[in-house]
């Protein structure tokens, strides 16, 4: 790997290394952490048919100041991605430098050599759209120290519910040319928790 990269080479924020059983999951992952003004190297927005992707994947660890690890049993029994884990702990094998973190998204028995770095648990996160945004703020506090990471969950919920960009706007007019056969629904209430984490999520 050669000497590591110094503050000023970093062109990334965080590498984010997953398994394509959570390709969708992680996307997400990332489109949230660049709405929030990180910069993500995720293979997909990064790779092209024509690089050299071993050297490619390489260089994007080392150019980066964290490497994230979406760790479930699929990520641990793949070769690829032990393959980006490895590089990621040759980059800091002592761990001084707390540069690989793990994003455990399936619980899972994690190997000695990843068991004693930083972990960010969203493994009860899945079906749970605030205990997500729990996780996510205590993610992006490791990813920057200056953000503050919140320790109890109650409190956070309710930071949350004062916020005012976390409120849903009223529903406005399809856009032009869309076909919308039915009237809504008055009688369809509740899921408002997950409409406004997807509101949040996509807008």
């Amino acid at each position: 790997m050669g000497n590591s990269a110094s503050q000023n080479d970093y062109t990334h924020d965080v590498f984010l290394s997953y398994n394509r059983a959570q390709k969708d999951w992680t996307r997400k992952l990332a489109q949230r952490l660049i709405k929030e003004g990180f910069k993500v190297w995720l293979d997909e927005r990064e790779l092209t048919p024509n690089q050299k992707w071993v050297s490619e994947l390489a260089q994007g660890v080392e150019k980066s100041k964290k490497t994230a690890l979406v760790i479930s049993p699929e990520y641990l029994n793949a070769e690829w991605t032990m393959f980006e884990a490895h590089v990621a702990i040759w980059k800091d094998p002592s761990g001084r430098k707390d540069s690989v973190l793990l994003i455990l998204h399936t619980f899972c028995n994690t190997p000695p050599e990843l068991a004693l770095r930083q972990m960010v648990d969203f493994s009860d996160t899945h079906g749970e759209p605030m205990r997500f945004e729990f996780k996510l703020a205590q993610l992006m506090a490791y990813l920057d120290p200056s953000r503050e990471c919140p320790k109890d969950f109650d409190l956070f919920c309710q930071s949350k519910k004062d916020l005012s960009d976390y409120d849903m706007p009223d529903r406005g007019s399809l856009p032009a040319g869309s076909v919308m056969p039915y009237s809504p629904n008055q009688y369809f209430v509740g899921r408002e928790d997950e409409l406004k984490w997807l509101y949040n999520l996509w807008c």
